[in-house]
């Protein structure tokens, strides 16, 4: 058996690693944003131009889908590792203790992932913006980007439903 004051720092360890990969997530999110511009696919890889421009439905589907299903993706994995996190490491003894801790972590996981969406996709960008211009920007970057971000989440949407509803 495990003490209680061994889980509580294993915890508070656990804790501390996923923020930091909590800010390792964030270029991954931005770089799927990457896979939606067209011309950032055509610059690393420049045989897919003419590919595009001879196929308009193929490029609105990379351009749509592809990153929506990249992020499901990625959090298909998330709950899987904070459970073996706090089955394997924290070792809590219930599955509702699990439970319990697994879905904050994964709520804010994807709250960071639609921030960092939203919000032109780096979170880098972001900060240095607020703090040039001040906390009072947060609302102007939110307006700019909002609505711009407006067909993303549909397709997310879209893409979610499709994926989890029951055939």
């Amino acid at each position: 058996a495990t003490p209680v004051e061994a889980v509580g720092l294993r915890r508070a360890i656990a804790d501390v690693a996923l923020g930091c990969s909590a800010l390792a997530l964030t270029p991954i999110v931005s770089g799927f944003q990457l896979v939606s511009n067209l011309d950032e696919i055509s610059r690393f890889v420049p045989a897919f131009r003419p590919l595009f421009e001879n196929h308009p439905l193929l490029a609105s589907l990379v351009t749509g889908y592809v990153p929506v299903i990249l992020l499901l993706a990625l959090f298909m994995i998330v709950p899987l590792a904070l459970e073996q996190l706090a089955k394997h490491y924290i070792r809590f003894k219930s599955r509702s203790a699990v439970q319990a801790y697994m879905l904050p972590r994964f709520f804010a996981f994807q709250m960071l992932a639609i921030y960092v969406t939203v919000l032109a996709g780096s979170l880098a960008s972001t900060l240095q913006q607020l703090v040039a211009q001040g906390p009072n920007a947060i609302l102007t970057l939110l307006g700019r980007a909002v609505p711009s971000a407006g067909p993303y989440f549909l397709q997310y949407l879209i893409v979610k439903l499709c994926f989890s509803l029951p055939l």
